[in-house]
């Protein structure tokens, strides 16, 4: 099952989200790598697949908090 870390909803601007190591990654933003840092408060969304071929899909919303 796929998990997006860091559980909090609010990271600081250029903090990375990742997810559960997989075999591939496809990000909502187009990205294919297991992290993303995300430009803009929104929902991100990625879909993984296993080496077995199975594939889950996971969402989160983020809230980007600007550097002090």
């Amino acid at each position: 099952t796929p998990v997006i870390s860091p559980a909090a909803s609010g990271i600081c601007q250029s903090s990375s989200i990742s997810v559960n190591s997989f075999s591939s990654y496809q990000w909502s933003t187009g990205a294919t790598s297991q992290s993303i840092i995300p430009s803009a408060s929104g929902t991100y969304t990625v879909t993984v697949t296993d080496s077995s071929g199975c594939s889950g899909t996971v969402s989160k919303a983020v809230t980007l908090n600007p550097l002090p």
